[in-house]
Formats: structure tokens, sequence, C-alpha cells
């Protein structure tokens, strides 16, 4: 018994060290990086649509349109909140996450790169 306890203990404390968050690993997507390219400044989300997988980015400025992009990079949509055009896919958008907010946003939010994009 008294061996017994320690052994435990080392397999408690490697289960914990190895079961802890990472960073997301994502292969690397000549999309994103496309995005980032264009958006280096601004904010990048990836979201639902219609079970496929877009993304909705916008340049860091007050009123400033987002487009809506499909995974060949293609732009699909046009969200213009502030001065008028915004297309009927930007209200069916779903489970949006933002994955990339470049460094003092406008929005005061803090900055994010979950895949890594800026990194490259």
């Amino acid at each position: 018994m008294k061996y017994f306890m320690p052994g435990i203990l080392l397999l408690v404390t490697t289960v914990f060290l190895f079961s802890g968050c990472n960073k997301e690993v994502v292969e690397e997507s000549p999309v994103l990086t496309e995005l980032y390219n264009l958006y280096e400044n601004g904010k990048i989300s990836e979201c639902e649509y219609k079970g496929e997988t877009v993304y909705i980015a916008g340049i860091n400025a007050y009123d400033a349109a987002s487009k809506v992009y499909n995974s060949k990079g293609e732009v699909i949509g046009t969200c213009n909140y502030a001065f008028g055009q915004v297309d009927d896919i930007c209200r069916q958008l779903k489970n949006c996450e933002v994955i990339y907010r470049c460094e003092n946003h406008i929005s005061g939010e803090p900055a994010v790169d979950n895949y890594g994009i800026g990194e490259k």
C-alpha cells in the first residue's frame, strides 16, 4: 500500500499534465492566409451557413461593412448595417466565433488569433 499511493499520484499528475488546453492547430489554409492578408488590421470570424464553414471579415473602423467569404475565399455576401446593403446571408450565419482580431481593435476587445494565422 505504501508504494501504491505514489504510483496513483504519478498517474493522476501525468493525466492532468497531458490533458491541458492547447491552441487549436489547423492545417495551413490558403483562404485564412488570404483573409489575414486583407484584414490583418481587422477581425475575422468563422461561422456556419447551410452546413458549410464561412468567414465574415471586416476592417478596424467604425461603421465599416463586413464581407462574407465561402471556403474557397469567394465573396458571397456583404453586411453593411451602417450604410445600406445587408445581404440575406448576414442574418442567416450561425455559431460565429472570432478566430482573429488585431491588437488595439476599435471595439476595445482583446486580440485573438485562435489558429495562429498572424504568426506565419
